[in-house]
């Protein structure tokens, strides 16, 4: 079973059927380590450490799963679908702002490493019976541009 994620920018849409999600929390915690003093060391009374919690949390997405061609809401080969993806992948010719991921899983964000593995099959005869064409693995990272696009 699939699920149906978009990646939107910049008037350019991109449906992926992703065929697993896997969803990394992670917190930026600061290590605090006292001076140890010389006669805390002869005698063994080392003070305690402590862990600073910053409250930074970032949410990253590992994205895998497949495009192919489209009829909606324009005709579009897997070629053509590729080649929309990389562009929003490069900013859609637009100015700063994120990327905007919906369907399986919503959020706002960036893709950070994008890998398109091109699957050996001969062309489809019509768009209508599109295979998967291509391969995709998105690593997509949840958050805002500075300016709060």
């Amino acid at each position: 079973m699939t699920t149906s994620i978009t990646f939107a920018k910049g008037g350019k849409a991109v449906t992926i059927d992703a065929e697993e999600v896997s969803e990394d929390y992670s917190n930026k915690l600061i290590l605090s380590i006292p001076n140890i003093l010389p006669e805390q060391k002869q005698d063994g009374t080392l003070p305690d450490k402590k862990v600073i919690d910053l409250l930074w949390i970032t949410h990253i997405l590992q994205i895998r799963g497949n495009i192919t061609g489209r009829t909606s809401p324009d005709t579009k080969t897997a070629s053509e679908v590729r080649d929309e993806l990389v562009s929003i992948f490069k900013g859609a010719e637009t100015k700063g702002g994120s990327i905007v991921m919906s369907g399986g899983y919503s959020a706002n964000g960036y893709i950070e490493k994008l890998v398109i593995i091109e699957k050996a099959q001969d062309e489809p005869t019509s768009l209508t019976a599109d295979i998967a064409k291509y391969g995709v693995q998105i690593t997509f990272v949840e958050g805002k541009s500075p300016s709060g696009g």
